[in-house]
């Protein structure tokens, strides 16, 4: 009983945390202290370390010679990079979406769009950013082919960290909610070359306001 409740405020400990890097409120190239992690999550200080090695491996933090345990700066060479890989992904799951998605699945997707909507007005933002990852993972999910959907998966992290980033202009998060009805709109209607239209045509609007904002605030 004891190893099952350290697992589980270990798991808790590093999703805080995680969230905090991926939502910006711990900013790129900032220092990142065990010990003010411990006092901020009102957490001793072991479950704070295990933690920290972890989003370490995962490359969301990093060691700097003179500076010590920092949030990773994320380059504009990546976010390229993440990009045309992204959209390799989306052109190769198209067709597999228009063929094998459920109608249970659609629905999913109708309401992940029809939340979306209602977070915009309520000015959620933070929760807003969280559910438009999920419809892409629901996208994935769609498709039915493991190894695809294990890769889209492992974009997660930076995927989110783009989007919250991006949800600093309301225009932005406007053009994306529509670009996400447009998608659903292309699955019911059976057109895979159409959606993979959407796909590039989302991704290059994506791309384009998330390169200018990291030219602006980093």
């Amino acid at each position: 009983m004891k190893n099952s409740k350290n697992k589980n405020l270990k798991t808790l400990v590093y999703g805080e945390i995680k969230k905090m890097i991926l939502f910006r409120d711990l900013k790129q190239g900032e220092k990142v202290f065990e010990k003010t992690m411990s006092k901020i999550l009102g957490i001793g200080r072991t479950p704070v370390r295990e933690a920290l090695l972890v989003l370490e491996k995962e490359g969301l933090l990093e060691h700097r010679p003179g500076l010590g345990l920092i949030v990773r700066v994320l380059n504009k060479e990546e976010i390229v990079d993440y990009y045309n890989v992204r959209e390799l992904l989306e052109q190769y799951a198209a067709p597999l979406i228009v063929e094998n998605i459920t109608d249970d699945e659609i629905s999913a997707l109708e309401k992940n769009v029809a939340t979306v909507e209602a977070l915009f007005q309520k000015e959620d933002y933070r929760e807003l950013v969280l559910w438009s990852s999920q419809f892409h993972n629901l996208l994935a999910q769609g498709a039915h082919a493991p190894i695809l959907y294990k890769s889209i998966s492992s974009l997660d992290d930076i995927a989110t960290l783009l989007r919250a980033m991006a949800s600093k202009l309301t225009d932005g998060m406007l053009k994306s909610m529509e670009g996400h009805q447009q998608i659903l709109d292309t699955i019911k209607n059976k057109d895979s070359s159409a959606l993979k239209q959407n796909f590039i045509d989302h991704l290059n609007e994506s791309k384009k306001r998330n390169l200018s904002l990291f030219e602006l605030i980093g």
